[in-house]
């Protein structure tokens, strides 16, 4: 059908309305993949989007997870700070508990040796005092012996005081540990809660990479389409071509546009997918909407859209030589057209949404690719 489809288009007459429902019917096809492509860039961009989209998350994650971490070694440090306070209160509760029961013991040695002997009233010791020097002397004993008393049951209320303080601090370190452990645990449950959020976010992107590159691979199969239709309608056009002087050409020819070349001729490795490719023509820099000339005279023998190259218009100029002038976004001329060398014949735009501006522009030998760069004028 193509074939037949490629020599109509090259003037190729035929008669009945078959061949017009069959150019009807082809007409209808080649739109439904028009809509179809429209539909896969859509989905493309949106796909980019949601990339993009997941990228800003999942560094958010990241760094909440970094920051998660180093909250976790900060409370780690901490825990470990309490217990070594907690270790050094205990000691010290031992410790003191160990004075309190020596102090209670000499206290309690001491009112049992009172309680037996009695405690003297001040008459008994000045009637067994023999003089009164010897009574001053009892009296200032009896005085230390009650200083005593009174100072070490103060130390003993003291030490039973420090106990119980010691007690409260030591309660309080642990429940400050129980808070910290339980800080603890409930940050590395979001830290897990986190990682494993990621881990779904990484599957979701390498799903989105997939059927990007799905894409890209129906969009080079849609190239390779478009090629092999250009060489049937080359092949359909050479062996009826007219004689020409295009060959006298080589190296003198005007250029379609004025702008850098950003894609040159053959063979080029993909930096993103480590694939190669094979570059038909040349890619030229320009804004949309730049007026596109013609580089030599020539008929006009094909003028449709086509997948990977987005609207395209093919010159014939004799001798089986061609060029192709792709991603127009307007285009002035049409099939069966006379052009002269240097006559607009649209505007550039771009292969599809999601190409850069620019004309991709093609020099052909019958179905053998030339490097335009060879015939261009030099600049």
């Amino acid at each position: 059908m193509i074939a037949w489809y490629l020599l109509l288009a090259l003037g190729v007459k035929s008669s009945g309305e078959d061949v017009d429902s069959l150019i009807v019917r082809e007409r209808q096809k080649l739109e439904a993949l028009q809509e179809s492509l429209q539909r896969d860039l859509a989905e493309v961009r949106r796909i980019r989007r949601r990339e993009r989209t997941l990228g800003d998350r999942l560094a958010g994650l990241e760094r909440e997870v970094a920051l998660l971490r180093r909250h976790i070694r900060r409370l780690k440090k901490e825990e470990n700070r309490l217990s070594r306070q907690i270790r050094s209160t205990h000691r010290a509760l031992e410790e003191l508990k160990t004075s309190l029961k020596r102090h209670r013991q000499v206290l309690g040695r001491h009112l049992r040796t009172l309680y037996m002997l009695g405690r003297p009233g001040p008459f008994e010791v000045l009637l067994t005092s023999e003089g009164l020097p010897e009574f001053w002397r009892k009296v200032q004993y009896i005085r230390a012996v009650a200083e005593w008393e009174r100072a070490y049951s103060d130390t003993v209320r003291k030490e039973m005081e420090s106990i119980r303080r010691h007690k409260a601090v030591l309660e309080a370190r642990r429940r400050a540990r129980r808070q910290v452990a339980t800080q603890k645990a409930e940050r590395e449950r979001a830290l897990r809660d986190r990682t494993k959020e990621i881990r779904r976010l990484l599957a979701k992107l390498r799903k989105d990479r997939k059927a990007r590159q799905e894409v890209i691979e129906e969009r080079r199969a849609a190239i390779q389409e478009a090629q092999a239709r250009i060489k049937s309608l080359i092949l359909a056009r050479k062996a009826r071509g007219p004689k020409g002087n295009f060959v006298r050409w080589k190296g003198w020819l005007p250029w379609p546009v004025e702008g850098p070349v950003v894609e040159r001729f053959g063979r080029h490795r993909d930096p993103k997918l480590g694939t190669w490719t094979f570059n038909r023509g040349i890619g030229i820099r320009v804004p949309e909407g730049t007026v596109v000339r013609s580089v030599a005279e020539g008929e006009v023998v094909l003028e449709e859209w086509l997948r990977g190259y987005g609207q395209v218009v093919l010159i014939a100029h004799g001798d089986g030589y061609f060029t192709l002038y792709g991603g127009l976004r307007e285009v002035y001329v049409w099939e069966g057209q006379k052009v002269k060398q240097g006559e607009p014949i649209g505007t550039s735009g771009r292969a599809d949404a999601l190409s850069p501006p620019m004309l991709h522009f093609e020099i052909l030998d019958g179905t053998e690719v030339l490097d335009p760069l060879k015939w261009l004028k030099s600049k």
